[in-house]
Order: C-alpha cells, then structure tokens, then sequence
C-alpha cells in the first residue's frame, strides 16, 4: 500500500480554569498508583511485551517526563488517556470524569477511506444544506485526515482499522471523557455527494454538560506529525457510548438492521432484534441481527428473556429457511455466558467453551473465592467448576506464575447444543467495530466450521474486564483487563480479533442505499454454501 504523508500542526486552546489544580505530587501519585495497577493486575502485560514489544518500566519513564511538564489538569488528564491509549487493548480504558461534551450537530463514519456526514439534528442546524453520505475534506483548512490522525492518541485498540474509524466517527463529536473538549468555529470543506462540488461552512462547537476541574487551559504540543491519506481498511459498550451521540441515532450496539429488509419478508420480530426470513432463487434465506450479548439494564429486558426469544427465532428459522445471515456488524460484547450460549443455538455438537488464561494472583484468588460463596449453588456444575478455577489460581500464584494454563468456566465440561439448533448454512457479518463477545461470537462459529465470516476483522479485544475505583487524586475511572481468552485455533484474540474468510469493505452506495449491495454479495456468498450442501 502507497502512503502520502503531510506535515500538520496540532494546535488548540480550551478555557482557562484554576480551580482545584492538581499538585505535581499529586499528579505523580496518581500516575504511580496507575503503574502498580497495571503491574499487579493487568492479564496481558507479558502479552504485550512479547507480542507488541511494549516495555512497561520504559513507556513508565517516559510518560513521567511528559507528566512532570503539564501545568493543568486537563494536560495532565489527557496525558494519561493517551499513555493508557499505548497498550493497545481496546478493553483497558481510562475516562476523565467529566459530563462535558462538545459536539458540532452531526456526526460522521468512516466509510472506504473517506470521512462521511452520517445523521444531521435538524434542530440544531436546521439551514445546513448538506446530507448524510457528503465528504468532510478539510477540517479547519487542512486535509481532515490531519484532524483524524490528531484524535487517534486517545484511542486504545490494537486494529488500526478499528482506531481510524473511531477517530473519524468522533471527528464532530467529543465527549471529555475520553478526549479534550473544543471551543469556538470550525471552518469545513464538503464535498456534495460525489461531485466536484466543494463547499465552505464554519459552524461553532455547542458544549454540554458541566466540567469539574478539567475545563483548563489545553494546548496541544506544536509539533510535526504526519498522517496517512489512505487507509487499510470499559466494556465495549463503554466505548460505543462515548462515541454516541444523545439525540442522533445510531446502530452502534442496536438490534436493529441498517441492511434492506426484502419487501416480501416475513418478519419474525423487529424488536429487540430484527429477525426475517424472504424468498430467493435458492429457496427462503433468513436474517438474525445479533447487536451484543448484554441485555441485563436495558428496561423491560434480562439476557434469559432475550435469549428466550433467540431460541424462538432459531426455531422458526430452521422450520422455514434454507440458509441463515447472522449480522453481528457493530457487535458490542457482553457476558461470555451468553456468548457461549448463543454459539450453542447454531454449533451442532457439545463444544469446549471460550477459553481463558487468568490472572495468577491473591486479588483473583479472593475474588473467585467470593463470587463461589455468593454466586454459586452448591452441589453443580457451575460450583465445581468455580471451584476447579480456584483451585487454578492458587497453584499457579503459588508457583509464582502470573497467568493459569488455558481454562473455561465450564472447567472441564463442555457446553452442551441448545434445545432448538439452527442446522443450514450460515454466514456471518463482522467488521471493525464488533469486539469482546464480538470477537468470541465468530471466533466460536468460524473455529467450529458452523459461519463463514464475511467483513473485516474484528476489533480483538481479548479477555474480561474488571471496573478500578478512581484514582486517588484525580478520579481518574479505570477499566482493566485481567485475562486473555483464545479463539478454538489457540490464537490469542488480543490484537487479532477475527480474520473474515470473505473480505468485504462497505462502499458509500452501501452507506446511501441501505446496504443493498451488502447484500447482494453475502446472498451470493451463502447461495455457494447452499449449493455445496446439496451436493
């Protein structure tokens, strides 16, 4: 791939705020306390080292130089999201403690290299003349990708493509708690459409929500960067929700579909996931919107319920298709549980469940403890596999081991087939912005010959999270992953989510015309697994 590269300046200013300014010592702590955390508990620190050749003790001393000269709270706060931002696990997230959020009335995607207007608030800007699918060229007068390039520090996630397009969906959009909030105009250059047609607008960041302590004055360091003009291609739900935006919609984490229904379907349920089954040349295709694996806090809804009425849908889909679409796209994690039990709907024998290699430490060791004495029922599966895991810990830690062997959390039982299966041809949708569950969801259907994956890879964040109270000082929110977990290959699913066996890179007709030629190709992808099966 052919990369050119431009030389930009970083340059922006924030308002100025003295109010309860941190102390150098206490920004020193705060940064120490950060260290230890990550010594003591973070799961794939080995795995960083020798797969991303990442040097804790050197990153450390680095960083403290760069600490040691902020002058406020909000250069040091964002120093330290960039510094968490360097492991490259989209799972290990820090968030300033912030309610602040400044946003320029639209907000954008990254769609085959190009950043694209996606949804407008016509309340807000009721006289922009442009429209979702018009091309954001330049951004403050310089190439937008300068301004992309200027907000992927902050990103945490080891797939660039996954970085890219989060800095790009966030071009218009930012929340203070993961990057500094803009003030003042903004000078676009949109491209209409395709055309030649290049316009100018200048319109101002609206800011909401109230600062703390951070509202303080920020300079980005003037320095030369260079950026790329093309492109390869807290929980998770905690990422998408700081990059969503409060009053526009959007498909991140949603059961609904963006894809086309066929005006012939017939629908099986719209919500809280859209299921169909409609004719085609090869008999009734289906389509199954998997959005996450976590609908306990959502009203009105558990993951038994949910799952309840997957069973259902997978039923009525056996009953009166010939092969399945599971659209996965956007996927924004959840419980392994549930991970594991919808990969039983569709994985037509007993299967080994995810498996983890996990913190070989005291903390995981009382943890697991506790959980088996408030969690578990005594004389099951679950207990005795908790107790195997605990038992796992233990000798490991003894053994001065900072990860245990590869385990589930079945232990040595394997997940069993759900009462109702789908058994016809599968294929399943991914892209760069599935992750966690997202990742372990195809990884299992890929892993057990059940899907072909059809997309881009996956985000591939690989192991479980654990939520740290703030940082002494600072407040500081901490998410921290304590595991790694492995697709059935054994490739560990941390930076290498999972690679499609079908390349597919939506195109902006596809973002326009509600993914319709999507579509046309993964029919004609499952059309070749339906004629392979009646041979």
């Amino acid at each position: 791939m052919s990369f050119r590269f431009l030389v930009f300046l970083l340059f922006s200013i924030f308002a100025f705020s003295s109010a309860g300014t941190l102390t150098e010592a206490q920004k020193r702590a705060d940064f120490y306390q950060l260290i230890n955390l990550i010594e003591a508990q973070y799961g794939p620190k080995i795995y960083k080292k020798n797969h991303l050749g990442l040097e804790l003790s050197v990153l450390a001393a680095q960083y403290e130089e760069k600490i040691k000269k902020t002058q406020t709270n909000a250069e040091f706060y964002y120093t330290m999201v960039q510094f968490v931002a360097e492991f490259k696990d989209g799972h290990f997230a820090i968030s300033v403690p912030s309610e602040r959020v400044s946003s320029l009335g639209f907000t954008t995607d990254y769609i085959n290299g190009k950043v694209l207007i996606d949804e407008v608030d016509t309340k807000e800007l009721p006289h922009f003349k442009f429209q979702r699918g018009d091309e954001i060229v330049l951004f403050n007068k310089l190439p937008v990708e300068a301004e992309v390039a200027r907000l992927k520090p902050y990103i945490s996630n080891g797939n660039e493509a996954t970085i890219t397009r989060i800095a790009a969906i966030s071009l218009a959009l930012r929340k203070g708690t993961k990057f500094p909030s803009p003030q003042g105009a903004v000078d676009l250059a949109i491209r209409r459409g395709t055309s030649d047609i290049i316009e100018t607008v200048t319109l101002n960041w609206k800011q909401e929500g109230t600062a703390i302590d951070e509202d303080s004055l920020f300079v980005f360091p003037m320095s030369t960067q260079s950026f790329a003009t093309d492109y390869s291609q807290i929980s998770i739900r905690n990422l998408i929700a700081e990059i969503a935006h409060p009053h526009l919609k959007s498909f991140r984490c949603s059961g609904e579909t963006r894809i086309a229904i066929p005006k012939d379907a017939t629908v099986l349920m719209m919500k809280p996931f859209v299921s169909y089954y409609h004719p085609t040349e090869k008999g009734n295709i289906g389509y199954l919107r998997i959005p996450h694996y976590l609908w306990e806090g959502t009203p009105g809804l558990s993951n038994d319920k949910v799952y309840a009425q997957y069973l259902y849908a997978v039923a009525q889909l056996e009953k009166n298709t010939v092969g399945l679409v599971i659209d996965q796209d956007h996927n924004c994690g959840g419980s392994v549980d549930l991970v594991e039990a919808m990969a039983a709907l569709f994985i037509l024998k007993p299967y080994a469940g995810l498996e983890f290699q996990l913190l070989a430490s005291k903390t995981e060791y009382l943890q697991f403890k506790a959980w088996m004495k408030s969690d578990s029922i005594e004389n099951t599966f679950e207990q005795e596999a908790l107790m195997y895991n605990l038992s796992l810990i233990l000798d490991s830690w003894k053994k001065g081991e900072y990860l245990t062997p590869k385990t589930s959390f079945h232990a040595q039982y394997p997940v069993m087939p759900a009462n109702y299966q789908y058994t016809k041809p599968i294929v399943l949708l991914v892209d760069e912005m599935s992750g966690s569950g997202g990742d372990a969801f195809p990884g299992l259907m890929q892993g057990h010959g059940r899907a072909k994956v059809i997309g881009t890879r996956t985000m591939g964040l690989g192991g479980h999270v654990e939520q740290i109270p703030g940082l002494y000082n600072s407040g500081l929110m901490l998410n921290i992953t304590k595991s790694l977990f492995f697709r059935p290959d054994g490739v560990a699913v941390e930076n290498n989510g999972v690679q499609p066996d079908v390349v597919y890179v939506p195109t902006r007709d596809d973002f326009i015309y509600e993914f319709q030629s999507y579509q046309k190709f993964y029919w004609k992808e499952l059309f070749k697994l339906i004629e392979e099966k009646s041979l």
